[in-house]
């Protein structure tokens, strides 16, 4: 969605067409899922998005588009949202496996198998704000200068720590690449 569109959708929230408001949670629903998925444990995804929501729709007066973005705005809330719960229970990351179903001998589907479990405990072993920068990069899409507004970081540290996370997570995965 267009910025000037969602700031005019925003305006009428703010105006009190409260209706307006499923057109952003639409737009959102997805990539919240995904983000926060891989924040947090997956039996709470769906209440966490659910809370980003609620806390979005409560705060839309402050929203300023003149700061940032919508996007960047709402992601910032789902971040804080999954750091908040994470500092009250420590959980696993979740990682989805591939969709695609091949055949596969019993120890490839092993190495495979082991390959997403170190992967996990790698992502486990990252500080919550790296993890929150290799999510938004590599599996949302986000630019660098959206995730250095999230993150509130200067553009070249969230260049340096994506870069240092992908050596870390491909020296994890070393033994499993052929």
């Amino acid at each position: 969605m267009a910025a000037h569109c969602e700031n005019e959708i925003i305006a009428r929230i703010k105006a009190g067409c409260t209706n307006d408001f499923e057109y952003l949670v639409r737009s959102y629903q997805g990539s919240l899922f995904r983000i926060v998925g891989n924040l947090v444990d997956s039996s709470m995804v769906e209440d966490l998005v659910q809370d980003v929501f609620l806390s979005t729709f409560a705060q839309i007066q402050n929203f300023d588009p003149r700061l940032g973005t919508f996007r960047t705005w709402i992601y910032r809330i789902a971040r804080n949202r999954a750091l908040n719960f994470r500092k009250k229970k420590r959980e696993q990351l979740m990682v989805e496996e591939p969709l695609v179903v091949e055949q596969h001998t019993p120890s490839h589907d092993l190495l495979v198998k082991e390959a997403f479990s170190r992967l996990d405990q790698a992502l486990n072993e990252l500080k919550f704000q790296d993890r929150v920068i290799f999510v938004l990069a590599e599996l949302e899409g986000l630019s660098y200068a959206e995730i250095a507004q999230i993150e509130k970081l200067a553009l070249g540290t969230v260049k340096s720590k994506l870069a240092r996370v992908k050596i870390k997570l491909r020296n994890a995965l070393q033994p499993y690449v052929s």
